[in-house]
């Protein structure tokens, strides 16, 4: 199988994307689940999911969009023999997404996210419900905007496939782990697995970097919540 292409290379790095039209960048943020491959460049063709499912809180049924069917008919030692899965934020976790992405047997190599808001920051993709460490297929967030360039070119030139070239680098590669945590003084929840993480943080050594960030507020907002409770 033959497409026509441009070429669009997502880097979680530095993010940049070649298109025939000229360089351009593209921001994201990972997903807090699924496994990168890290120093490598995985490629595939982008689907916007099936007509009935941009959603992807449904089982995804590969058959009902003709260019994803047409893909999973192509040679497996293709880069088109590969799916980098576009769908819409909404309605469900982001791990419900990546499952049914991952369970669809559709060759789905890593899933993009569209936000449901404008260009605005993007948060970190940590709702993983207590089952994201079950998934393998690596996913990210990308603006509302950037999401519509991808779907107007889709609408307007579908005879032009996007083939995405996915690049997860690290930043510092000099063999130590850097990990950060954010906690507070009422997280009772978190308070034995910080206790029990102590041994393990220090059995990590000069091998790893650790960064505490504790929030803090001002104590008259918690008087004033205080004095309306009771």
């Amino acid at each position: 199988m033959s497409f026509d292409t441009c070429h669009f290379l997502i880097s979680y790095e530095c993010h940049p994307i070649h298109s025939p039209s000229g360089p351009g960048t593209i921001r994201e943020t990972p997903a807090l689940f699924g496994i990168p491959s890290y120093r490598s460049v995985r490629t595939g063709i982008l689907i916007y999911g099936t007509p009935d499912n941009h959603l992807g809180c449904d089982p995804f049924k590969p058959e009902l969009n003709p260019d994803w069917k047409a893909i999973l008919d192509a040679s497996a030692s293709s880069y088109a023999a590969s799916v980098v899965l576009l769908i819409d934020r909404g309605n469900c976790t982001f791990v419900q997404k990546v499952r049914n992405a991952e369970f669809s047997d559709g060759r789905v190599i890593s899933v993009i996210f569209v936000d449901h808001q404008g260009d605005i920051g993007l948060p970190y993709i940590a709702d993983d419900n207590g089952h994201g460490q079950r998934l393998t297929v690596p996913s990210m967030l990308i603006s509302y905007d950037d999401g519509e360039k991808f779907k107007k070119h889709m609408r307007e030139k579908p005879g032009v496939k996007i083939v995405v070239a996915l690049s997860y680098s690290l930043p510092r590669p000099d063999n130590r782990v850097e990990y950060e945590m954010w906690s507070t003084s009422f997280d009772l929840k978190s308070r034995p697995w910080k206790t029990a993480f102590g041994e393990v943080a220090r059995a990590l050594g000069e091998h790893a970097q650790f960064t505490p960030h504790f929030y803090t507020m001002p104590g008259a907002i918690w008087s004033v919540r205080f004095n309306k409770l009771h």
